[in-house]
């Protein structure tokens, strides 16, 4: 007589069936999730510029009508003064952590005439790669005495934005411009202020520049955010790890984040710690001309948060 052994399944079998049927579903709905991106990219939802509002307004109920479909059974779209804000709220695993996901649906402001390969808020897909709209951007400063990464995540750094002076536009006078205005950005690190930086800054200008040249000095205070670290025994941490060998089927590190936010305002506000994650790659060109995302990454990383909420719930 024949006898067949069926063995039981063990945990590491159910996440390879899990893992396997995210990349599966995602697979299957590639090129639907990718033209629902696409319609969400035509919208030029830039912040700030009073022409755009209406399409700020849009790209807020195009949210709100994703989470809905998502089946989120609360979702509402708040005007704020900067505009408007989505909100969306699902409370219906009794004993689950809970976890605020934030992030911004607006997007920066694009000179169409500075694209090559094509217009901006219009998508083009090429070799497995979207090009459209605008995402973080980082950049290097060049400190004698530290490491690349000591650089990008652990120093402060100052940039110049912008310079304007005499003639930008049109014939010049071939005369010394008696006016000039120039815009600094400045990221703090760990062990700085916002406020004490701010004071610095004034005392450097007030003593760098001669008094035989008058000079207005603005600090935009009100924006500037207190650097943040998220917690190195944080138990999310390494479930994002996990998360994320599954998701992009890679091994993976930890990287610092070299960029202004409301980390800290966030956790100060909720009381809990903020854990970051993101999809864009240095060659992105993030908030550049040409910007673009890799389409293999953006689903890589719709499978890391597809698994990460399964593994969170077991912390």
């Amino acid at each position: 007589m024949d006898r067949t052994t069926t063995a039981p399944i063990g945990e590491n079998d159910e996440r390879r069936v899990m893992t396997e049927g995210v990349h599966d579903f995602l697979a299957r709905h590639r090129d639907a999730l990718v033209e629902e991106l696409s319609g969400w990219i035509r919208l030029r939802s830039v912040a700030g510029l009073p022409e755009r509002v209406p399409d700020v307004r849009r790209s807020a109920n195009w949210l709100a009508g994703t989470l809905r479909d998502a089946g989120f059974p609360s979702v509402e779209v708040w005007d704020t003064e900067g505009g408007p804000a989505v909100y969306a709220q699902w409370c219906e695993a009794p004993g689950a952590p809970t976890v605020l996901v934030y992030s911004h649906h607006d997007v920066r402001a694009a000179k169409d005439d500075n694209w090559d390969q094509c217009p901006p808020f219009e998508p083009v897909v090429r070799d497995g790669t979207s090009t459209a709209a605008a995402l973080p951007t980082r950049s290097i400063g060049g400190e004698a005495g530290y490491t690349v990464l000591e650089r990008l995540w652990t120093r402060p750094a100052l940039e110049v934005i912008s310079v304007i002076a005499g003639d930008p536009i049109g014939a010049g006078r071939a005369a010394i411009p008696s006016v000039a205005a120039a815009d600094l950005s400045i990221r703090i690190v760990a062990g700085q202020h916002a406020r004490t930086v701010g004071e610095q800054l004034r005392r450097w200008v007030a003593d760098t520049i001669s008094d035989r040249f008058d000079y207005q000095l603005t600090v935009a205070e009100e924006t500037g955010q207190e650097p943040y670290r998220t917690p190195d025994d944080l138990p999310a941490v390494e479930v994002l790890a996990q998360a994320m060998r599954e998701g992009f089927r890679r091994p993976v590190g930890r990287m610092g984040n070299a960029g202004g936010g409301p980390a800290q305002l966030l956790t100060d506000v909720v009381g809990a710690p903020v854990l970051f994650f993101g999809t864009g790659l240095p060659e992105d060109h993030w908030h550049d001309s040409d910007e673009r995302a890799s389409i293999d990454v953006l689903l890589a990383g719709a499978a890391t948060l597809a698994l990460f909420w399964d593994r969170l719930i077991q912390v």
